[in-house]
C-alpha cells in the first residue's frame, strides 16, 4: 500500500511546476496516512518512514509557499 520512495531532493523540486508539486504533496500526505495507520496496527517495520514523509511534506510546502510569496 504505502511504498515510500527515496527522500525528495530540493533541487529536483525547484525544477517542477506548481501542479506537479501539489500532486506530489497530496501523494505524500496519503502515504503518511497509510504509514501511520500501519503503525497503529503494529504492522510497521520501518518506523523512520514517518519522519521521512513529514520532512518531504515540509519541503514541498516550503517551496510552494516561497513561490506564492514571490508572486504577491
Amino acid at each position: 500500500m504505502a511504498e515510500v520512495k527515496e527522500k525528495v531532493m530540493v533541487s529536483e523540486l525547484r525544477d517542477r511546476n506548481d501542479a506537479e508539486l501539489q500532486s506530489m504533496l497530496s501523494e505524500k500526505v496519503d502515504e503518511l496516512h497509510g504509514v501511520k495507520f500501519k503503525k497503529a496496527l503494529g504492522q510497521l517495520a520501518q518506523s523512520h518512514l514517518i519522519k521521512q514523509l513529514k520532512q518531504d511534506i515540509a519541503r514541498l510546502k516550503t517551496i510552494l509557499n516561497e513561490r506564492t510569496g514571490q508572486e504577491a
